[in-house]
């Protein structure tokens, strides 16, 4: 597997892998009364950020003990007119959640996808919403994953202020008491009806940051969140 590379966090619209609706940093951008407050003392931010960091770290899921998976994955799989093309081997349950997803995607069976998400009411309103886009006719007739890849905490030291503050805000707003991210690398192509509609993001390659975390509640692993190409600082 490839070294992974550098993100920003964004979330849905429309179409799950081609839709924008938000961009993460604004979640990360201080509120109008935050601003207008006195602001605390270097020791204070400084302690803070320590107890953040700390957070980030203690509560990711230990990869290195994840049960090893023998699986035996076909290279490519046809459904119809499209296409699921698999070049990496999966390693852990996490990578083998991402791809389902799109497995499930593909295929145009969103209600086994919306059983891997986790309580994100824009993620479960995507996968709804790409049920009637596929009896449209508008879908991804094929999608190549080159690689899945599980992030460490050491990872992180590599993503901006910003992005932690976010990765911070979900793993409260969530309630996550485990959580990882596992980088996927792929491109898709998309039928005509879906060219003809507009997409957001045009064909290509592109990488995507799943935040799959568990919590009292659900204690299995499900997906919470996505990110975009730009999770990761450039090296």
């Amino acid at each position: 597997m490839k070294a992974p590379r550098y993100v920003t966090a964004l979330a849905f619209a429309a179409v799950l892998l081609t839709g924008c609706a938000q961009n993460a940093s604004s979640s990360a951008s201080p509120s109008s009364s935050a601003a207008s407050s006195s602001a605390p003392s270097t020791t204070g931010q400084s302690s803070a950020s320590s107890l953040d960091e700390e957070i980030l770290v203690s509560r990711y899921t230990d990869v290195s003990a994840l049960p090893a998976l023998d699986l035996n994955l076909e290279p490519s799989l046809p459904f119809e007119d499209r296409t699921l093309v698999m070049e990496d081997s999966i390693e852990n349950e996490l990578e083998y959640l991402v791809y389902q997803s799109y497995q499930s995607e593909i295929s145009g069976d969103f209600s086994q996808q919306e059983k891997l998400l986790g309580n994100n009411d824009v993620l479960n309103t995507t996968v709804r919403n790409g049920q009637k886009n596929f009896e449209n006719g508008e879908y991804m007739t094929s999608i190549t994953i080159h690689a899945l890849n599980t992030l460490t905490p050491e990872d992180l030291d590599h993503t901006a202020a910003y992005v932690k503050e976010d990765l911070l805000e979900h793993i409260d707003q969530y309630a996550l008491t485990e959580y990882a991210i596992v980088q996927a690398d792929l491109d898709w192509t998309y039928s005509q009806a879906l060219l003809d509609a507009g997409p957001q993001l045009g064909e290509g390659r592109y990488l995507r940051y799943f935040l799959l975390g568990k919590t009292e509640e659900t204690p299995e692993f499900r997906w919470y969140e996505l990110y975009w190409d730009d999770f990761l600082e450039s090296a």
